[in-house]
């Protein structure tokens, strides 16, 4: 016989990030429309880039601008190498701006995956982690039977159930050991 011991902080976090997941982005991983507001910056941001990072963000010059990043290359009259793009606007997300440093992630992780990442932004999955910790059930907060249920239901249902936004054990499984282990 096992017990199962819930954390409800981390369960509530696990269904409110998959919530957040669900109200923001496609099963394609791009936002869904209205779920982020761009920034045009005062003045574009260059990004000293190598050709080969220059290449990656034509390649994946869609799933960028999909983020909101928008991006140009300097005019020959700025006497700029062109594989230096200037960033125009970048996207906002919970009013955190993904800037220059969460694109130059993003697009590695797109090298990495052949541009076949469905994954959202690492700069976007803290941002939506975060607020799903925020706003999750607090430690120590008392709930009902009713609210226990309710949550272990909303668990049940989510994509990772077994771990909260941050990576830690939502259920942990307890047991008597002497029941596992035979003892000589």
């Amino acid at each position: 016989n096992i017990t199962h011991a819930i954390d409800q902080h981390a369960a509530d976090e696990r269904v409110q990030l998959e919530r957040l997941l669900a109200s923001t982005l496609t099963a394609a991983g791009v936002p869904l429309a209205g779920a982020l507001k761009l920034h045009t910056l005062g003045s574009p941001q260059e990004l000293s880039l190598g050709p080969q990072q220059a290449l990656l963000i034509e390649t994946h010059r869609d799933k960028l601008e999909a983020w909101g990043w928008q991006l140009t290359r300097p005019s020959p009259a700025w006497r700029r190498a062109p594989s230096e793009p200037l960033l125009l606007t970048v996207p906002v997300l919970e009013k955190s701006q993904l800037g220059g440093g969460a694109l130059l992630e993003y697009l590695h992780a797109l090298s990495a995956s052949g541009g076949g990442s469905t994954l959202p932004p690492a700069a976007a999955l803290r941002v939506l982690a975060s607020r799903a910790c925020r706003s999750a059930i607090m430690f120590g907060e008392t709930l009902s039977l009713d609210q226990c249920q309710t949550l272990i239901d909303e668990l049940s249902q989510c994509k990772l159930p077994f771990q909260c936004a941050h990576g830690r054990p939502t259920v942990v499984p307890i047991f008597e050991l002497s029941q596992v282990v035979k003892y000589k």
